[in-house]
């Protein structure tokens, strides 16, 4: 059972955009933390981690999956960005799925 809510977390964090106003949008402190951690959270099996990565999936998808405008919100490089989105598989299936839906090619 606690297995099920996991992955159903997991799966939601993952697959279900919420909207995002950009006009003064600020990461919040879990995406900070994240992002500054380069995604290295201890707890990422625990699921602690996860409203961070829905956050990133969300502002990834506001910007229309660019790398470079996501790394600029976030002040990385796009490099950084790129390396964070595609160290995790389920992360960067979600990301290519957001690229995906506007005709951009895949991240790899």
């Amino acid at each position: 059972r606690e297995l099920a809510l996991r992955r159903l977390r997991q799966r939601l964090a993952l697959e279900r955009r919420r909207p995002l106003l950009l006009d003064g949008y600020l990461p919040s402190d879990a995406l900070r933390a994240f992002v500054e951690a380069r995604g290295h959270v201890a707890n990422r099996r625990h699921g602690a981690d996860l409203p961070a990565l829905a956050e990133l999936l969300d502002l990834f998808s506001a910007l229309g999956g660019s790398v470079r405008d996501t790394a600029q919100r976030l002040e990385l490089s796009t490099g950084a960005l790129s390396r964070l989105l595609l160290a995790d598989d389920a992360l960067a299936h979600a990301a290519n799925a957001i690229r995906a839906a506007r005709d951009l090619r895949p991240l790899r």
